[in-house]
């Protein structure tokens, strides 16, 4: 099998051919390449070792943004990959994610995948031309914070043959070991936070004052969670558009959205994500599901190849590596582009959401985009309007308005009269543009 990727490496593990090792990236590796880019990119990335006491475990972190543009009022996004050690494609799209931050994602941009990804998220007319682009965009205006393995050495054990481990080196399982509806059971840990992980975690997201969304990316399913995992019963202060971004995720992923709990419809107690949402007041506290073989959670019209269960001849540990990872270069790659299209995507949509609380009093309306992709969160002048129904109901209003108030002044009893009209003309429109805005595409 061809090898698509500069970077990726051979892995001569034990499992039956044709399995896309060579688009796979042992741990070691990861770090080295974010240790190489912390030097190469220090406008852009910074590497820390993060600890806590009495533990001697350290995990790298970093934080990637544009340095050089203005650090006031950026939105802080924290996102953590490899939590579970089988799950090696969580660590594969947080690798592609920070390199597509640092413009060195050339060989996903080759084909159609990334052109094909942006076409879900943008009209093509007004749309960046690539994830570099976007990201370039982004990056003045967030701080995204990379936790590339949580569960470092554990990963290791599953790329030297162990491919059914999901748990850390202490067989604890690190999404049940959260102080929120903990429950005890013989893998949640002898107490909440009792891992070393999860306190680093904490540790890291404390340190962040600005922090809107939170992201735990695993596979054995394709969806997109948020809140609650521990109850079928649906959270009050979900963000008003919520909705609106899980549509847009749903796009790329033609996956199930929804809260964990009633959507998955099994319970997770003791989850980071309930804990960033309830106990940090994390808005949008989201798991994503990247890849399952099952194809569960996939929607009906969903345009992704399934590969179906494994193989009826595979078994043992075999199975658990194809259960939770793509087996094939192709589909490791389709993967890889459409989720971290949609990580791009959540950091967008804070972003966006937090520029218009400050500056702009509304979110973008449908069809709004900045005149160019210098500044995707262009305000005042820079932002211009798509000719569409949405937006060509809200130019010919601003139109109206200018007109009603020349005619006004230049004829002070028709204006009376005209101004009567205006009114009810702009309640009416009013009326209608809130409903259009209920489908706004950001």
């Amino acid at each position: 099998m061809a090898c698509w990727t500069w970077f990726a490496l051979v892995v001569g593990f034990a499992v039956g051919d044709p399995f896309a090792w060579e688009s796979y990236h042992r741990t070691e590796e990861i770090v080295s390449y974010l240790e190489l880019a912390s030097v190469q990119h220090p406008n852009r990335l910074k590497l820390e070792k993060i600890k806590v006491e009495g533990d001697p475990l350290v995990l790298p972190v970093v934080t990637v943004t544009d340095y050089e543009a203005s650090q006031t009022d950026k939105v802080d996004v924290m996102m953590v990959f490899g939590e579970h050690a089988r799950e090696l494609i969580s660590a594969e799209v947080g690798l592609w994610l920070v390199r597509t931050l640092l413009r060195e994602s050339d060989a996903i941009e080759e084909g159609n995948e990334v052109s094909d990804a942006l076409d879900r998220f943008f009209p093509r007319e007004n749309r960046p031309d690539s994830f570099g682009t976007w990201a370039d965009a982004l990056l003045k205006h967030v701080k995204i914070t990379i936790v590339p393995v949580e569960n470092p050495s554990m990963r290791q054990a599953v790329e030297k043959g162990e491919y059914c481990l999901r748990g850390n080196a202490r067989g604890m399982d690190l999404n049940r070991n959260w102080p929120f509806h903990w429950d005890n059971t013989t893998t949640s840990g002898p107490a909440p936070l009792s891992e070393a992980e999860s306190r680093i975690i904490l540790k890291v997201a404390k340190g962040l004052p600005n922090l809107q969304a939170y992201v735990a990316v695993h596979s054995g399913e394709y969806a997109v969670y948020y809140p609650w995992d521990h109850t079928m019963v649906e959270p009050t202060g979900i963000p008003a558009r919520m909705g609106e971004l899980m549509s847009s995720l749903s796009k790329q992923c033609g996956c199930n959205t929804g809260p964990g709990g009633k959507t998955a419809t099994y319970l997770a107690f003791g989850t980071a994500m309930d804990y960033f949402f309830e106990e940090l007041k994390v808005p949008y506290s989201l798991t994503f599901e990247v890849y399952g073989r099952s194809g569960d959670g996939l929607q009906a019209q969903s345009s992704w190849p399934v590969s179906g269960k494994a193989d009826a001849l595979v078994s043992g540990k075999e199975r658990c590596l194809l259960e939770f990872n793509p087996e094939n270069g192709q589909m490791y790659k389709e993967v890889v582009v459409r989720w971290v299209a949609n990580l791009l995507k959540v950091a967008d949509h804070v972003a966006r959401e937090a520029t218009s609380s400050m500056h702009m009093q509304k979110p973008f309306l449908s069809g709004e985009y900045p005149s160019t992709w210098g500044s995707v969160f262009g305000l005042g002048s820079e932002k211009r309007t798509q000719k569409d129904p949405d937006t060509t109901a809200a130019n010919s209003q601003g139109d109206l308005s200018g007109a009603a108030l020349v005619f006004i002044f230049s004829v002070p009893v028709v204006g009376i009269i005209a101004l009567g009209l205006y009114v009810g003309h702009k309640k009416n429109k009013n009326s209608d543009m809130q409903e259009l805005g209920k489908d706004t595409q950001v």
